[in-house]
């Protein structure tokens, strides 16, 4: 930069520019570095001629952003450097000149939301809504998507999506999704519920542990709290599917006081093939992602933009009266809201977020609903206190003893003719149905859980997440779930 181009020029301003320079020549070179490192990644899995050429390409484009992102930090030093000449020529009687403060190191230039609103503001709501679906939003919103959000955000304020909102609510949801992604460590490539339990299994670790460690920083947060502790129970049981057949065999012969359907389902589990054991812990995984995007995308929202961020997804039609009513209770502080708050957050999760997926799996026929069964069978909840399904509503059998009801030739009650009520550890009930699995959180599972001190929580929260997963895989239980199941029965005799 030429000192006669800026002789005279305001030093403030001066230096304004040149800070400005300098932050986008910066930014320019981190994005060729970034740029860099995918291209390496893609080179990993991408070979022949056309990648060579892409690779050629890109040595080309890099070295421009490169020379570009110097020029422009050369140039902004200059502006500094003539801002400081200038305030020593005109400094104090001391002949001193002000100190020069340092430069700002924004990791995006500054005018890129207002550029973005500009646009924005210019298209009509069709072309907006083409627009964020393009791929020139996409990489916009990767590259800057802090300056991407707050366009976005006046944009949806100022009114320019109230005939069309769905775009702006797909893009905040997608924005806090991936915001709870990266806090949670999780490359979002990498997480496909298909791969099984072992090609997810340090993601659903990376899940539950970003559960916990939002409860650690605010215990007002129960339901994470929750999520991460009843983790163990759940994950364990999508790891060891399969279990399900080895008990269901085991447990077969000592079945046979069921009455039908009972029986039938177990027979049905005990005979399942690895095809559909595969459909369903696909599912399971399935669930645990779509929980975590729901939930997660939320409690992330909170943590980073407090109750207003949750105002605006409810505005955006992301959050319906009963979930913005929940963070109201929790952003409160007020005890009993707090856990009112968590309680919907919990009611959310079962009743509007998974209940399909539940479904789904039980109407897989013919054998889901044996399978939904097995899971209702095995499943025991990794929340000290809680109970089993089986154990809070058991199947009972009523067994008439023979004889007549009172003495022959007489009006006397027989003694030895009445009734025998067999109680059995089986559940009576399956999880797949939404009225039943919620009576059981609502009867069980939850009050076990808020029973226990913030001291006992936080205890069991920090503890180490893969030790508890392994100590609760059916795997590991296997003798003491069979022993559960066969000596669990009750008889009870009554006239």
């Amino acid at each position: 930069m030429n000192a006669s181009v800026t002789h005279g020029a305001d030093s403030t301003r001066l230096r304004e520019i040149g800070d400005q320079l300098i932050a986008e020549g910066r930014w320019l070179r981190e994005f060729e570095q970034q740029g860099s490192a995918q291209i390496a990644v893609l080179a990993d899995a991408w070979s022949g001629q056309d990648s060579a050429d892409f690779a050629r390409d890109w040595d080309v484009a890099r070295q421009r952003l490169e020379e570009a992102g110097a020029l422009l930090q050369h140039s902004g030093a200059q502006a500094r450097a003539q801002a400081a000449d200038q305030d020593s020529a005109s400094g104090g009687s001391d002949g001193i000149s002000p100190p020069v403060p340092g430069p700002k190191a924004p990791q995006r230039p500054p005018d890129v939301a207002a550029n973005l609103q500009d646009r924005l503001e210019a298209m009509t709501p069709q072309e907006r809504a083409a627009f964020l679906a393009s791929d020139e939003f996409r990489d916009l919103a990767t590259a800057d998507p802090e300056g991407t959000k707050e366009a976005l955000d006046q944009a949806f304020d100022d009114g320019l999506f109230e005939d069309d909102p769905q775009p702006y609510a797909d893009y905040l949801e997608q924005y806090w999704i991936d915001q709870a992604l990266r806090e949670a460590g999780i490359d979002p490539a990498e997480w496909d519920p298909t791969q099984g339990f072992e090609g997810n299994e340090e993601i659903i670790t990376k899940v539950y542990e970003y559960y916990g460690q939002l409860y650690l920083d605010n215990p007002d947060l129960s339901w994470a709290a929750m999520a991460n502790m009843i983790g163990p129970s759940f994950a364990g049981g999508f790891a060891d599917l399969g279990m399900m057949r080895e008990i269901a065999q085991r447990v077969e012969q000592g079945a046979q006081v069921l009455p039908e359907p009972d029986r039938t389902l177990m027979r049905e589990l005990a005979s399942m093939s690895d095809e559909d054991l595969k459909f369903y812990e696909t599912s399971l995984l399935s669930m645990q992602q779509e929980i975590f995007f729901d939930q997660g995308s939320m409690h992330q929202a909170y943590v980073d933009g407090g109750i207003e961020e949750i105002e605006r997804m409810h505005a955006a039609g992301l959050v319906d009266d009963n979930s913005l009513q929940a963070w109201e209770g929790i952003d409160s502080g007020d005890p009993d809201r707090v856990a009112d708050g968590n309680h919907r957050l919990l009611w959310r999760e079962q009743n509007q977020i998974i209940v399909d997926d539940y479904q789904n799996m039980y109407h897989h026929m013919p054998t889901g609903p044996a399978v939904t069964y097995g899971m209702t069978l095995i499943g025991a909840p990794t929340i000290p206190g809680a109970r089993t399904f089986g154990q809070v509503f058991p199947v009972t059998v009523d067994v008439e003893t023979a004889g007549p009801q009172n003495i022959p030739f007489t009006s006397r009650d027989n003694p030895l003719q009445g009734t025998v009520t067999v109680t059995t550890p089986l559940p009576n009930g399956n999880v797949a149905d939404q009225s039943s699995r919620w009576a059981l959180i609502e009867q069980d599972t939850w009050p076990a859980f808020t029973d226990l001190s913030e001291d006992e929580i936080r205890t069991i929260v920090e503890s180490d997440f893969d030790t508890r997963l392994q100590e609760g895989r059916p795997s590991h239980n296997v003798d003491e779930i069979v022993l559960r199941l066969l000596r669990g029965f009750d008889v009870d005799a009554r006239q």
